[in-house]
C-alpha cells in the first residue's frame, strides 16, 4: 500500500551533508489534506481513498466537482487524488 500527501512547491534551497557536500532540496508546503471519499469493493469494485487539498472559491469548480464535494459536506478543494489501500475501514473523513 502506498499512501501519499498533497502539497505545493514553495521553492528550492540547499543543505550540507556530513561530508560537506551541497545537496539541493525542494521545500514543499503540505496539508491539511481531507479524506473526501472512501471507496470499497462492495460499492466501487476496489478499495481506495480519495484525498483533497487546497481550498478554492466555489466558482472555480465545475458543477459535477461541486456536487461530488457537497455530497460529503466538504468545502471546495482544488486538488483531488485517489490512492489504493488494502483496508479502507482504517480511514475516516477527517484531516490527517
Amino acid at each position: 500500500m502506498s499512501l501519499g500527501i498533497l502539497g505545493n512547491k514553495i521553492g528550492m534551497t540547499q543543505i550540507f551533508d556530513e561530508s560537506g557536500n551541497i545537496v539541493p532540496v525542494t521545500v514543499i508546503k503540505v496539508g491539511p489534506c481531507v479524506v473526501t471519499q472512501i471507496k470499497t469493493t462492495l460499492t466501487d469494485g476496489y478499495n481506495a481513498i480519495q484525498i483533497g487539498y487546497g481550498n478554492v472559491l466555489a466558482k472555480t469548480l465545475t458543477q459535477p466537482q461541486l456536487g461530488h464535494l457537497q455530497k460529503s459536506n466538504i468545502q471546495p478543494l482544488k486538488y483531488l487524488k485517489e490512492y489504493k489501500v488494502d483496508n479502507p475501514e482504517d480511514f475516516n473523513r477527517s484531516n490527517y
